[in-house]
């Protein structure tokens, strides 16, 4: 009688989760509620692990793109940067 302890402590409506709700294919030892943790934080785990996944490629798209076409913006800074001393270095030596 745990739903109906529930519902009385937190006063709030309650059900038992079946684990075969979220799954095609499901094992008659899988199906008990008793199990429902357990597939519910493996289909979690999943789709943390497609969203990594996304996001991963996401960010080598856009590093792959910056750095094949002109560099990083340090590098072009620092290039300007040397190139500018460079030609105010050889001003002052004529």
């Amino acid at each position: 009688h745990i739903k109906q302890l529930v519902e009385y402590t937190l006063g709030m409506d309650t059900r038992i989760g079946y684990p075969n709700e979220h799954l095609s294919q499901c094992d008659e030892n899988v199906a008990n509620p008793l199990f429902s943790t357990s597939v519910g934080l493996v289909l979690h785990g999943f789709k943390e692990l497609e969203a990594e996944k996304n996001r991963t490629a996401q960010k080598e798209n856009i590093t792959t793109h910056s750095r094949k076409s002109k560099g990083n913006f340090f590098d072009i800074l620092f290039s300007k940067t040397k190139k500018l001393f460079e030609e105010r270095d050889d001003e002052f030596q004529q």
